[in-house]
């Protein structure tokens, strides 16, 4: 009797040996130490779901957040500059002396908007054209150095600013919207005359059938054109 014990002790002691140090996880292993052994730690629930993973790459997950990057904005580009004709506006390609200087050198490719014009804006009479453009690329329409009205207010006060009452084309920043921005034959380099440029959003019946104005085309003895602390941006 006592030998058939220690046979199935040897023989239990031996599957048990062979599980603990095969396949098993480490889980079961330690569910066997518990069996057989009083007093075997068991393994925490943390410690038990990392067994068998592998930790993760932190700089595998570094190279997936490089890879994720913004778009880069899109560019206009001046012709020239973009066919590599540099000895266009260039003395060659090697160089960059100017073969004109000012607006010479823009009207020798452009035409000449400023001439005969009654009203023409300072910068474009000056012939400083890269004030505002860029002469090769630019992120903005029209090779501008920066967007509308970014680029009027870096010469112009911004009249809107702290006031009650913005014009909405003021408000909107649709400067070109009103006015042209080298030359025209309108005051304030407007692309109609007042009062044809406050019709060509009002409603030119109904602002005439008010008795104030019957037979007054001086919108702007009244109104200021851009911005106002009083209603209806009167003066």
């Amino acid at each position: 009797m006592r030998s058939i014990n220690r046979t199935r002790f040897v023989w239990c002691a031996t599957i048990f040996f062979v599980l603990l140090g095969g396949g098993c996880s480490q889980v079961t292993r330690d569910k066997l130490l518990r069996v057989f052994i009083d007093g075997a730690p068991e393994l925490k629930k943390e410690e038990s779901s990392a067994v068998g993973q592998a930790a993760p790459d932190e700089k595998a997950k570094g190279r997936e957040t490089e890879i994720i990057q913004a778009p880069k904005p899109s560019l206009f580009y001046h012709e020239p500059f973009l066919g590599q004709m540099c000895d266009s506006c260039h003395d060659s390609k090697f160089s960059q002396k100017l073969i004109f200087q000012g607006k010479e050198l823009c009207f020798s490719c452009h035409d000449d908007f400023t001439t005969d014009k009654k009203v023409v804006h300072y910068p474009a009479d000056e012939g400083l054209c890269v004030e505002c453009h860029s002469p090769h690329q630019s992120e903005n329409e029209k090779l501008l150095k920066k967007p509308v009205p970014a680029i009027c207010y870096a010469c112009h006060d911004d009249f809107a600013k702290g006031k009650k009452v913005v014009h909405y084309p003021v408000g909107e920043g649709l400067c070109l919207e009103c006015h042209e921005p080298h030359s025209s034959e309108n005051a304030s380099i407007l692309k109609k005359p007042v009062p044809a440029i406050c019709f060509t959003c009002h409603d030119k019946k109904g602002i005439k059938e008010q008795p104030q104005h019957e037979g007054q085309d001086m919108c702007l003895e009244c109104h200021d054109p851009h911005a106002s602390n009083a209603e209806k941006l009167l003066k």
